[in-house]
């Protein structure tokens, strides 16, 4: 039997590295332990947040549904579908301690009685993306923009636009601009698909002791197969926390009454891709920062030595405003798809030739012409990906069933 994990964020490297590793191969092993999920497994990294095209997919909130009925709390919402899946496992280990003859695991079990956890709960993604942009903006405009030679570029809204895109340049990797980008970094939130659920708040997922409490309540193997019953993955790495198996026949099931009878529908029905967003997001930001920084700086002060006259003249340049929709109209869809395409390219980490670039344009804003944004901008998804190395499309992050076996589907 393996011993007990120790690992948490107080210990120095050598031990914690020692640890982790020991968990990595010891503790709820999936190759032992059935219905579980590793979200710390690269292979992983974007279960529940890219669709079967591996497109970043956010889900469509008029889906979600109430989960905490029996709180005071009524805030914690799910996909609808999740939601009804949740109902019936919380009332199924509600159950099974209930009674002297008929209970199944302890009243006492962490299991017995579970509740929605506030911790990592479904959030609207834009609440997130919005409050990144407004950091993103603030030392653009209080830091970039304060060089001499940086401020006096910008005149009007079309400069505002170009310094933009330099900051990004130089950013380059560290910070994702778009949500896009923000939905697939370090910076995004866990749970804004609502598949996700956890029953306990107080943050235990760097202390390993305290996951290992959670693996030898007497009700974890119940916990387990009641998960696998409703259509729900364990975290692995946090058994509190479960997580939508949308491949299982059971969570299939749970979806069909919503009118999606296979993953694809799911997908079609639930969820809304990213990079719809992206486009009007980023103009409506990018107005919406440029009337901030006039308000900020409405002027900058130009001096200039007059030779005859031996002294220095000072001139006030005023920006020049523009209106909401004068804006609108002038910046459309290809103006911002190219927008798009340049910041994408500077968080994949990736250049290209000018003639490279004009050629990936023309031909997307073709695609555009023919068939509509979406099919272009799908096309510059796939140019970029090339570009950055990753191919084709990568193994995609869903589980299939091969009999009662869970395995990796390689694309």
């Amino acid at each position: 039997m393996p011993r007990k994990p120790i690992a948490d964020n107080s210990y120095g490297a050598k031990t914690l590295f020692r640890e982790r590793s020991y968990y990595k191969s010891e503790i709820l092993n999936p190759r032992q332990q059935g219905n579980v999920i590793d979200l710390w497994n690269p292979v992983f990294r974007d279960y529940g947040k890219v669709n079967l095209q591996n497109q970043r997919v956010r889900i469509d909130p008029r889906f979600l549904k109430k989960m905490a009925r029996d709180q005071s709390d009524d805030s914690s919402f799910a996909l609808n579908f999740v939601a009804d899946a949740w109902s019936d496992l919380r009332d199924y280990c509600a159950a099974a301690s209930e009674g002297p003859r008929n209970q199944v695991i302890r009243a006492d079990s962490r299991y017995a009685k579970i509740k929605v956890s506030r911790q990592n709960m479904w959030k609207p993604l834009e609440n997130s993306y919005h409050d990144h942009l407004r950091l993103i903006f603030n030392p653009f405009v209080t830091e970039f923009l304060q060089f001499h030679e940086h401020r006096k570029r910008v005149r009007t809204i079309k400069d505002f636009l170009e310094m933009f895109l330099q900051y990004a340049r130089d950013l380059r990797l560290a910070v994702p601009l778009t949500k896009t980008g923000f939905t697939d970094s370090k910076y995004g939130p866990v749970n804004f698909n609502g598949l996700m659920i956890e029953i306990e708040g107080n943050k235990l997922h760097a202390d390993d002791g305290a996951k290992w409490d959670w693996i030898n309540d007497g009700g974890f193997n119940f916990w387990v197969r009641g998960c696998a019953m409703h259509g729900f993955l364990v975290d692995r790495n946090a058994p509190w926390r479960i997580i939508a198996n949308l491949e299982s026949k059971k969570m299939a099931k749970y979806a069909e009454p919503y009118g999606a009878n296979s993953l694809p529908q799911m997908f079609d029905k639930f969820f809304l891709l990213t990079f719809e967003d992206d486009l009007e997001e980023l103009k409506t930001f990018m107005y919406a920062f440029y009337r901030s920084y006039l308000r900020f700086e409405p002027y900058f002060m130009e001096h200039k030595f007059l030779v005859n006259h031996k002294r220095t003249e000072t001139t006030q340049n005023f920006r020049i405003a523009i209106d909401k929709q004068s804006f609108f109209k002038k910046y459309g869809d290809l103006f911002w798809m190219r927008f798009w395409f340049l910041l994408r390219s500077h968080e994949y980490g990736v250049s290209f030739s000018d003639n490279k670039q004009k050629d990936i344009l023309r031909t997307a804003f073709k695609i555009e012409k023919e068939l509509d944004i979406n099919a272009a901008m799908g096309y510059i998804v796939r140019v970029l990906r090339k570009a950055a190395g990753l191919g084709g499309p990568p193994e995609k992050t869903f589980i299939r069933r091969e009999g009662d076996r869970q395995i990796i589907v390689k694309s």
